[in-house]
């Protein structure tokens, strides 16, 4: 989705995503006929669900489609501790 585009100044050792401490989810969706689908309202509709969960959880997440700077539309990030 991001060809040739920096999406993280994470070298992976010094300085770690939030994806590999657990923190954060990438994610996609899959249409009736078994194809991806990155479209913005079946991304939307998926991003809805963890919101809900997360709600009823207790717990705060961040969607990359409410980034400023660019549309991460399928990751998912826990703000917090557990």
């Amino acid at each position: 989705l991001y060809l040739g585009q920096v999406i993280t100044y994470c070298d992976g050792v010094e300085t770690m995503s939030d994806h590999q401490t657990g923190h954060a989810i990438d994610f996609f969706t899959v249409g009736f006929g078994g194809q991806a689908d990155y479209t913005a309202a079946a991304m939307t509709a998926v991003y809805s669900c963890f919101a809900e969960a997360a709600m009823n959880l207790g717990l705060v997440i961040k969607w990359g489609g409410n980034y400023g700077s660019f549309e991460d539309l399928g990751h998912i990030s826990l703000i917090g501790e557990v």
